[in-house]
C-alpha cells in the first residue's frame, strides 16, 4: 500500500475516533483523576506502579508543552494519546492477521473493524485511560516478535523494550512474559526465551527500584518495596475461591466481556433492568447508568432490534467458518496467542470479573484468534457477505445501544450534579462532597475550588465546627483526599472570605445550610458557611 494511502487510512480512523468521543465521562473510573494527576502531581510522583510509565509520559509531554505555552488541556492529552493508540492498535493488528497469520487482506480489515467497532474498543478509543496506548505497544512488540530474525542479541533488544511496556502498564507483563517467550523458544529455543525474559525482567526491576528509591519516603527494605508496590491494590476485592465464587465470576465475566463487545448500555433503560442488574454485580454503583439509560427517551428499545441482528450474524460466520471442524493450526504464533487469551481470562476472571475496562485488553487476543480460525474460513466458503453483514450490525448496535448513550455531558450525572460548582465556585471556596468519588474526581478537575469528599453523616460535624465547636473533627477520605482535617480546612475557609459548599444526594445526608441549587436527580448544592 502507498504512504499516502496508509496515512489517509490512519488519519480516516483517528478521525473517527476523535469526532465520535464521548461527551459523558461516568463510564470511566479514572479519566478526571488521571487528568488531574498529570497538571498538579509531581513529575516523579509514582503511587500508582501499574502505571508508572503512562503517567510520566503523559506528565512530561504535559510539561513540554506548558513550557512552549502550547500545553492543551490534561485530559485531552491523555484522549489525544488514546486516539493514537488506537490508530496504531488497529493498523498493527490487521498487520499481523495478514503477514503472520495467512489471513487474506478483506477478511483481515473485517476481523480488525471489529475490533475497532467493539464497544470497548470504540468506548475507549478517545478516553482518557491506558488501555488502547497499552494495546498498541503490546501488538507493536508482537509484530516485532514475528518480524525479527532469531538471534540473543535480537531478543535481549527486544526484551528490553518488553520490560519498558511492563513498566507503561503493569499487566502487559501477562503476553510479553508469560506468553510472547513461547514464540522465541519455538523460533530458537529456550537459551534465546530465556535472553529475552531475562533482560525485559531486569529493565522492568531497575525501572521499578529506581522509582522506589526516588518517590518512597521511607527507609528503604523489602517490606516498603512491598507496600510501594501494592499501592491500589486495595481496588481488588477478591473472594475465596469456592463452587459458587467460580459460578459468579463466571456470569460477571461473561457480562462484562458481552458488553465490551456489543454495548449493553441501552439495558438500563428497559423496565425491570435495574434489580437484574444490581444481583448479578452486588458490588457496584450503577446509578450513573440507569440516570443516563433515562436521559436516552426510546433509545434503549432500539437495543432489542440491534442485537438480535449481530447475534444473527455472527451465527452465520461461526455457520460458514466451521471453526469446530478446521484443523486449528498450533504452530507458529497461534499457540503463543492463545496462550496470551487463556492467562489473560483466567486472572481478570479472578481479580476483576465484573470489570468492564479490565477485559478491553482482552479483546485483542480475541480478534487476532477470530481472525484467524473464523474469519479467513468463512471468507474463504464465501462468507464475505455475513462477515460484512456482522461489521455493520456491530456498528449500528454500538452507535445506537451504546455510543449514543454517552454521547453529551446532559447525561452525565457527575456534571448534572456539580453543574452549580462548575459554573459558579471560585478559588478561594471549598466544596465539600458527600461519598462520591467519582464526582468530587471531576470536580477537582474542573473547578478552581479546593474539593474534598467526606462520608454523608459527617456534615452537621462540620457545620458544628463552623459553628466554634473545637470538639467536631472531620477529615476527608478516598483516593487522592485522604486524610485532610476537613473541620479546620472549613474554618480557614470561611475566615479568608471563602465558601464552604456541600453537594449532598438526596436523601441520604441530612440537609445543613441553604440551598443553591438542586440537580435533576434530586441532589442538592447547599452552602454551609462564607458569604452569600
Amino acid at each position: 500500500m502507498p504512504r499516502w494511502q496508509v496515512a489517509t487510512v490512519l488519519a480516516a480512523i483517528a478521525a473517527f475516533y476523535a469526532l465520535t468521543a464521548a461527551g459523558n465521562l461516568s463510564e470511566t473510573d479514572d479519566a478526571y483523576h488521571f487528568a488531574y494527576l498529570v497538571q498538579h502531581a509531581a513529575l516523579l510522583d509514582f503511587s500508582d506502579p501499574r502505571l508508572l510509565g503512562y503517567h510520566l509520559l503523559a506528565r512530561v509531554l504535559w510539561r513540554l508543552g506548558d513550557s512552549a505555552g502550547l500545553a492543551p488541556p490534561a485530559l485531552e492529552l491523555l484522549r489525544t494519546l488514546s486516539v493514537v493508540g488506537a490508530t496504531a492498535c488497529l493498523w498493527l493488528v490487521q498487520r499481523i492477521l495478514r503477514e503472520h497469520l495467512s489471513v487474506p487482506a478483506r477478511p483481515a480489515w473485517l476481523a480488525t473493524a471489529l475490533l475497532g467497532l467493539s464497544y470497548g474498543c470504540w468506548r475507549y478509543a478517545a478516553e482518557a485511560d491506558v488501555y488502547l496506548p497499552a494495546m498498541a505497544l503490546c501488538t507493536a512488540l508482537l509484530l516485532a516478535l514475528l518480524r525479527s530474525s532469531v538471534s540473543a542479541v535480537r531478543a535481549a533488544v527486544l526484551g528490553a523494550g518488553a520490560g519498558a511496556v511492563v513498566l507503561f502498564y503493569q499487566p502487559t507483563a501477562i503476553p510479553l512474559f508469560m506468553a510472547f517467550p513461547l514464540l522465541l523458544w519455538q523460533r530458537g529455543g529456550w537459551r534465546v526465551a530465556l535472553g529475552y525474559a531475562s533482560v525485559g525482567g531486569v529493565v522492568a526491576a531497575a525501572g521499578y527500584l529506581a522509582a522506589f528509591g526516588v518517590y518512597w519516603a521511607e527507609p528503604l527494605s523489602m517490606d516498603a518495596l512491598r507496600q510501594f508496590m501494592a499501592q491500589r491494590s486495595e481496588e481488588f476485592m477478591v473472594p475465596a475461591l469456592s463452587l459458587w465464587a467460580v459460578k459468579m465470576s463466571l456470569l460477571r465475566s461473561v457480562a462484562a466481556l458481552g458488553h465490551d463487545i456489543t454495548a449493553a448500555n441501552w439495558v438500563f433503560g428497559l423496565p425491570g433492568a435495574e434489580g437484574v442488574v444490581q444481583r448479578l454485580f452486588s458490588s457496584n454503583t450503577i446509578e450513573q447508568e440507569l440516570f443516563q439509560a433515562r436521559q436516552a427517551g426510546a433509545l434503549p428499545y432500539v437495543g432489542l432490534l440491534t442485537l438480535p441482528l449481530v447475534i444473527a450474524a455472527a451465527a452465520r460466520v461461526l455457520w460458514l467458518a466451521c471453526p469446530w471442524r478446521v484443523r486449528w493450526r498450533l504452530r507458529g504464533p497461534l499457540p503463543a496467542i492463545w496462550l496470551w487469551g487463556t492467562l489473560t481470562a483466567l486472572i481478570i476472571g479472578r481479580l476483576n470479573p465484573a470489570g468492564t475496562e479490565a477485559w478491553i485488553v482482552f479483546l485483542l487476543p480475541l480478534t487476532l484468534l477470530f481472525g484467524a480460525l473464523v474469519a479467513a474460513p468463512a471468507w474463504a466458503r464465501g462468507g464475505g457477505q455475513a462477515l460484512g453483514l456482522l461489521v455493520a450490525a456491530l456498528a449500528v448496535h454500538n452507535a445506537l445501544g451504546g455510543m449514543a448513550l454517552v454521547a453529551s455531558e446532559r447525561s452525565d450525572l457527575n456534571a448534572v450534579r456539580g453543574a452549580w460548582v462548575m459554573q459558579h465556585a471560585q478559588a478561594n471556596d471549598l466544596v465539600l462532597v458527600a461519598d462520591g468519588t467519582d464526582l468530587a474526581e471531576s470536580l477537582r478537575y474542573r473547578s478552581p475550588a479546593q474539593v474534598l469528599m467526606i462520608d454523608g453523616f459527617a456534615f452537621p460535624a462540620v457545620a458544628q465546627a463552623l459553628g466554634g465547636d473545637m470538639e467536631a473533627e472531620v477529615h476527608s477520605r478516598g483516593r487522592g483526599f485522604m486524610g485532610v482535617a476537613v473541620h479546620l480546612a472549613a474554618r480557614d475557609t470561611v475566615a479568608r472570605g471563602g465558601r464552604v459548599i456541600a453537594i449532598q444526594p438526596s436523601p441520604l445526608t441530612e440537609p445543613v445550610g441553604r440551598e443553591l441549587h438542586r440537580s435533576a436527580d434530586g441532589a442538592s448544592t447547599r452552602l454551609m458557611g462564607g458569604p452569600s
